[in-house]
């Protein structure tokens, strides 16, 4: 039997993000499906019955913890990234006593490029899940100084180069045209092929057991950080939205001076609520509409297909992938958050619609076709 390898650097309990549920979510269903996956992670995320690779040397330390160290560390980080010589041996070793034929890779940090470099050697199929910039920024986000980067800068672009020696072997899967544009503007794999990620499961809840009269008008679910902008947003248009009477409840977690800096606006203004971190489950019931304000080009935000999964429309900023989840006026609203001239009013108009207008938006969305996890994997499983 083939042996399948599959590698993300860190997983849910040991973190929550997107790109880890949907990798936690990939290992499941090749489980349902009879095959029984190795799994290569952070020693800190190997949790539950999976079958884990017991590589030792990893980065200095993990992807997690790294924005907090300082810059002679994350300098050694960033070149351990590109090549740990006892990593690349390490590597090799399991890659062929463990027989390992295909590789499908969601974050190779803190193991970096070494995997594609043993697997290169080793003859193996690599297709990488890609939900970020991490070929190209070693930040992963192409966002500095509170902006997205028009073009690479000099740092990434030496920290980067030896990529385009592997990116040819690589099938690369992307969760959004705006990433896959993005990406093989300066990178050639040997695919390109954009795969959107699946439905997203609710539990027992459905749309039809929604709240009638949801408590909050708007509601931002994910990290409290400045790349995701939601502090920018609600000091451009909280005057707007305490005129027409809109409240906003925000669920998440932050840290740093924006986190602060947050806290200390919430408290102070009575229409937003912050209940800290908390579960879809016991999100999305209370509120109307999901708000996505997200600065910086996210390839795609796995929040905005949870709410469409409670039935919830969306408002989101018009940048990255966003407006790939979302049909104009169908099942949710895109536009620049931050245009003076005719945000207030996008929002404005978006937020006011009739009760026989928003529940139009409830109804395209519960009749809205989107990839079920089986056909999303057998995509990917094809490649």
């Amino acid at each position: 039997m083939t042996k399948t390898l599959v590698i993300s650097a860190i997983l849910p309990p040991y973190h929550h993000g997107g790109a880890e549920k949907m990798a936690k979510l990939f290992i499941d269903e090749l489980v349902q499906r009879g095959i029984e996956p190795i799994v290569l992670t952070h020693k800190g995320a190997r949790q539950g019955d999976y079958r884990f690779l017991p590589v030792f040397f990893g980065n200095v330390c993990s992807p997690k913890k790294i924005t907090q160290q300082s810059r002679l560390l994350k300098l050694a980080y960033h070149l351990l990234d590109l090549f740990n010589p006892l990593l690349f041996l390490e590597l090799i070793y399991f890659f062929i006593t463990k027989k390992v034929k295909v590789i499908y890779a969601h974050n190779i940090t803190y193991y970096g490029f070494n995997v594609l470099m043993a697997a290169k050697i080793c003859n193996i199929k690599f297709v990488q899940i890609t939900h970020d910039y991490y070929y190209s920024c070693v930040k992963s986000s192409r966002y500095k100084a509170g902006q997205n980067c028009s073009k690479t800068c000099l740092g990434c672009a030496w920290l980067r180069a030896p990529v385009k020696l592997f990116s040819r072997s690589v099938d690369s899967v992307f969760v959004s045209k705006a990433l896959q544009d993005n990406l093989t503007s300066d990178l050639n794999f040997k695919t390109a092929k954009v795969v959107y990620n699946p439905r997203q499961e609710v539990g027992t809840r459905t749309s039809l057991q929604m709240e009638s009269n949801p408590t909050f008008t708007l509601g931002y679910l994910g990290t409290i950080a400045e790349n995701k902008g939601i502090l920018q947003f609600l000091k451009r248009h909280l005057d707007l939205l305490e005129s027409i009477g809109a409240n906003v409840l925000i669920a998440g977690s932050g840290k740093g001076q924006y986190f602060d800096d947050f806290l200390a606006y919430v408290n102070s203004n009575p229409s937003l609520t912050y209940m800290g971190q908390t579960v879809p489950e016991e999100f999305f019931p209370k509120i109307k509409y999901l708000l996505v304000p997200s600065v910086w080009n996210e390839p795609l935000a796995t929040v905005i297909l949870e709410a469409l999964a409670f039935g919830i429309p969306v408002l989101a900023n018009h940048t990255g992938g966003s407006s790939e989840m979302i049909d104009q006026g169908q099942t949710g609203f895109y536009f620049d958050f931050f245009d003076p001239n005719s945000a207030k009013n996008k929002l404005k108009q978006s937020i006011e619609l009739s009760k026989s207008d928003y529940e139009d938006l409830q109804k395209n969305i519960k009749a809205k076709a989107w990839p079920s996890k089986a056909n999303w994997i057998e995509t990917i499983l094809t490649i």
